[in-house]
């Protein structure tokens, strides 16, 4: 699977920016900074994939941008801006006018996420209503045909009636997905949208969001376990470990040319592409660290077989990469000490 090589859109300014963002979360075993410091940039028609292990802060950092952090969640230091507003300094009641217009999400599981005790379609019908954008109830009915024939489920006016235990797997995410569009929002965030699918509903479903992307020009962020899949689908990714981004860039560099030893490994974790030498999946050792209390350095250093005192003592940052060839640096950065100098990169 080859990841996906098309230029991103150039825009004057980025619809979505994540600047330094600290997500501490409370728990029995102390505070746990689940976001460390992270920044985002995502332009106006452009996919950025997030992707890392579960526990390394993927999901923290979609609910902080949403304003959704569970009980016990604070932001601790940062800014969420959307088109010119700062996220976390909006009064709740503003903050509720633009989640679901300005910025929907997508979660990971559909069935706990859709209410059981109303039809699919009264609740894609709600998510317009609550913003007022179709005030006359016959308009919000066609745009709900409307939706749910354009995600693909069928003969709509009937499923407009199911309830979502009478819907597959694959139809509750096209709900959902339904009802983020209900109200043409800016930017879509989604949560591992494909996790509980088989392999051909999976590839239905990105090829739903990937149509959204191109015909709408919707910013997208998804989140996601499974690296090659984002290759195929995002213009730009990072990788999140212990809460940090350790590498970022455009996605076919990250894919082909991996800089960190955690984005080699979560690759060489994945079965083998045919014609690849590989035998078998190289699992990575261990496990990533208790963020409440985790270690001194580069926090992947106690899974890495590159590590050296430096890497136990210092934390890296995130810098410059590498380049293509005639091209000059392209936004490929990655927070490893052990990168090459840049000087003696060749750059022809």
């Amino acid at each position: 699977m080859a990841a996906r090589h098309v230029p991103v859109p150039e825009a004057p300014a980025p619809v979505l920016e994540v600047r330094n963002l600290t997500v501490h979360l409370r728990a029995a075993r102390g505070v746990v900074r689940a976001v460390a410091g992270v920044s985002l940039r995502v332009a106006p028609g452009e996919v950025v994939g997030i992707i890392g292990e579960s526990g390394c802060g993927k999901s923290t950092l979609l609910s902080a941008i949403m304003g959704l952090l569970p009980p016990g969640g604070r932001v601790a230091a940062g800014e969420v801006r959307l088109a010119g507003w700062d996220l976390l300094r909006l009064p709740e009641r503003q903050l509720r006018s633009i989640r679901g217009r300005e910025v929907a999400m997508i979660f990971q599981d559909p069935l706990t996420a859709l209410n059981p005790f109303y039809p699919v379609g009264w609740q894609i019908e709600e998510a317009m209503r609550v913003h007022g954008l179709w005030p006359r109830r016959a308009e919000r009915r066609r745009r709900v045909l409307e939706l749910m024939a354009w995600v693909g489920i069928p003969d709509p006016a009937r499923r407009y009636h199911a309830y979502p235990h009478e819907l597959s797997g694959g139809m509750q995410q096209r709900v959902m997905i339904a009802a983020a569009l209900a109200n043409h929002p800016r930017v879509l965030l989604a949560d591992e949208p494909t996790t509980a699918l088989d392999a051909t509903v999976q590839a239905q479903i990105l090829d739903l969001l990937e149509r959204i992307n191109r015909e709408q020009r919707t910013a997208i962020v998804l989140v996601s376990h499974d690296l090659r899949l984002a290759g195929q689908f995002c213009h730009r990714i990072a990788v999140m470990y212990a809460g940090q981004v350790v590498e970022e860039g455009p996605a076919l560099q990250v894919i082909e040319s991996p800089r960190h030893p955690y984005t080699q490994a979560l690759l060489r974790s994945l079965p083998p592409l045919e014609g690849e030498r590989r035998a078998a999946l190289e699992p990575i050792p261990g496990s990533p660290p208790d963020l409440a209390a985790p270690p001194p350095g580069c926090p992947f250093h106690p899974r890495c077989p590159l590590a050296t005192d430096l890497c136990r003592q210092a934390a890296p940052t995130l810098r410059w990469a590498g380049a293509v060839a005639g091209a000059g640096r392209t936004g490929h950065r990655a927070a490893c000490h052990h990168l090459p100098d840049p000087a003696e990169e060749a750059i022809s």
